[in-house]
């Protein structure tokens, strides 16, 4: 993904970099800790992080893969400035109407992992730099733990998750239109667009 942002994006104030966003982000950042930032003739590069907080932090069809959301939750309030915002989209999940079958099992939490050919695909695109062993893909060629998912959040679900892990003023809704992100349109997902406040210092 990485790569393929850098061949779009030549703007000289736009940078990127790989990091696993965790509580100690925010001192990694402070400190200026290089972190990998591959482009097609610079695979390798490694860039200092522009700055230590931030504005605005987007996580778009993010969080349903994160394990722990506290931790991340926690790394993402580093980053951000006081009185920064932190905005997501997901897949949501309606609390009335009829469901998809694809919706009853995201909210059963039977959805498990992607489709192995799918799964395979996205560990492939992941392994530019050798950076991810083979050994430390599943069965199926994802890097993700066995058994990996969290059910969709609702409107409710998604301020209280933002909520307890310290954002306030947060607010969410369920868009109108579904994400085409599954082969057979009758899948694709509501989505959900969400966001939160970082306190501001008293």
């Amino acid at each position: 993904m990485l790569l393929t942002l850098s061949k779009h994006v030549h703007a000289p104030n736009v940078t990127h970099a790989l990091h696993a966003v965790q509580p100690i982000s925010a001192q990694q950042f402070k400190d200026g800790q290089p972190m990998l930032s591959p482009t097609a003739s610079e695979p390798e590069r490694r860039l200092a992080p522009p700055r230590a907080e931030f504005d605005v932090a987007v996580a778009n069809l993010v969080l349903h893969h994160i394990d722990d959301t506290g931790s991340f939750l926690a790394g993402v309030l580093g980053l951000l400035k006081p009185g920064g915002w932190f905005v997501i989209t997901e897949f949501g999940l309606r609390e009335d109407g009829e469901l998809t079958d694809l919706e009853k099992q995201i909210r059963d939490g039977k959805v498990g992992h992607l489709h192995p050919s799918r799964a395979a695909q996205c560990s492939a695109e992941l392994d530019v730099d050798g950076a991810i062993a083979d050994g430390q893909k599943n069965e199926h060629g994802s890097v993700n733990e066995a058994n990996h998912f969290h059910a969709a959040w609702t409107v409710d679900t998604m301020q209280t998750l933002l909520r307890e892990n310290g954002l306030v003023d947060t607010q969410a809704e369920m868009g109108d239109k579904k994400l085409p992100v599954f082969p057979d349109e009758g899948q694709w997902p509501f989505h959900l667009i969400a966001r939160g406040r970082k306190p501001a210092l008293a």
